[in-house]
């Protein structure tokens, strides 16, 4: 089976992005996929077109975006066109997707061939690792770990709710070791390439 796009769900420090690049070692058909941001605060870095939002707003209401949503005071934004770009030269991109809810805006979209991902950490760690990532900054540190303990809170109302969370693949990374956590992983991504014929076998294949 192709998969097409890995949706990487995790709670803020989680190691999102250090699994992402260390997926993109390991096979050079991964990307981390540039969002659309509105350019204000947070990480500026070139994991993210930074826009206007003015630009952002305007392609949110002209249905631009597979997806998109507002967190920590920001606008984050998926773009059709940068998939089917993706697509077209044969890249998988790796899409951090943030809230739980955002999953199934992508299934609504119709996209096909999606493996959906929930890294966890617990909350002593994360909070660890948020203190010395934004070491001068305690309001980011503070609006961070509020969004932990709302994504926590959210995932265990659906786990009571549903008895199961819309996930492929569940990993916990409470260790500082995040390269057998990406190893895990990727083995895990190229087992289910190579042994299940369609997304519906991935449970239990």
């Amino acid at each position: 089976m192709k998969i097409d796009i890995i949706l990487l769900s995790g709670t803020p420090a989680s190691g999102k992005d250090s699994i992402t690049n260390n997926l993109i070692e390991f096979d050079n058909r991964f990307v981390h996929f540039k969002k659309h941001k509105i350019a204000t605060g947070g990480k500026m870095d070139d994991t993210y077109y930074l826009i206007p939002k003015e630009e952002f707003d305007n392609m949110a209401q002209n249905n631009k975006f597979v997806q998109y949503h507002y967190r920590y005071d920001r606008g984050y934004g998926v773009s059709l066109e940068e998939l089917k770009k993706l697509k077209h030269i044969g890249k998988i991109p790796v899409i951090h997707v943030g809230k739980y809810e955002n999953i199934q805006k992508f299934r609504d979209f119709g996209l096909k061939n999606l493996l959906s991902v929930l890294i966890h950490t617990d909350r002593k760690t994360t909070l660890e690792r948020l203190q010395v990532r934004h070491v001068n900054d305690s309001n980011e540190v503070e609006k961070r770990i509020t969004a932990y303990d709302e994504e926590i809170k959210q995932l265990c109302e659906t786990l009571d709710e549903k008895k199961i969370l819309d996930f492929d693949l569940l990993i916990s990374n409470n260790l500082d070791n995040i390269s057998n956590i990406s190893n895990e992983l990727y083995e895990k991504i190229t087992y289910k390439e190579k042994n299940c014929t369609s997304i519906e076998d991935i449970l239990i294949c």
